[in-house]
This record gives C-alpha cells, structure tokens and sequence, in this order.
C-alpha cells in the first residue's frame, strides 16, 4: 500500500519535472528568436548605415568624459529666504465676546487623591 502510494508520488513528480523542462526550453526558444530578431535588425540597421555614413561628429560624439555624479548627501540643506516678503493684507480692528468660565471648568482637581499619592511618597 505505501509502496504504490510512493510511485504515484514519483510519478506525479516525474510529470512535473517534464512539464517545466518543457517550459524552460519553450521559453529558451523564444528567448533565442528575440535575439536572432534583434541581431537581424542591428544589422540591417548597419548595412543602411554603409551606404551613408554619417558624419564623424554625430557618429561619435561624447557628452563628457567622467561621470555625473549627484548623491543625495552632496546636495545643500534647504535654506528659507533671508528677507521673506510676507503679505499680511488689511487687518481690521474687530470686537469679541468671550466666556472665560469655560477655560476654568476644564480643570478639576480631587483634592483626596491628591493628598493620598503625596502622603504615598
């Protein structure tokens, strides 16, 4: 009984090891033909080029002749403005009614808890 369970397991593992051999040459394939498209293409591209080639200054011009470098601890620290020009606009004078008991009613203090955790320490 287990032996036969064993080879369904290899053969279903064999079956597996198959199919994905298949499918990494089917993928190697197409991989290769994209290579041959490109190299066909570069190519064809250079035998265009033979008949008119152009000149040596477009052909083979270099922007520099070392590296760019801009890492991001290289760059400054933002600095605001010295003199900001601040737009403030008209400030009119104005009236307002305040009720003050408010403010005082947030705060309220237990006078018996208070005394028992100071007498604590």
């Amino acid at each position: 009984m287990l032996l036969d369970a064993g080879d369904k397991v290899h053969g279903t593992v064999a079956q597996l090891v198959d199919q994905l051999r298949r499918f990494v040459d089917d993928q190697a394939h197409l991989e290769n033909r994209r290579i041959l498209d490109l190299i066909h293409e570069i190519e064809t591209h250079a035998i265009a080029l033979k008949a008119t080639p152009p000149a040596a200054a477009e052909f083979s011009r270099l922007d520099s002749f070392s590296p760019e470098m801009n890492l991001a601890m290289c760059r400054a620290l933002y600095k605001p403005p010295r003199r900001p020009v601040l737009d403030l606009g008209t400030i009119a004078k104005g009236e307002a009614e305040l009720d003050f008991a408010a403010l005082f009613k947030q705060t309220s203090v237990d006078e018996k808890l208070l005394r028992s955790q100071v007498n604590d320490y």
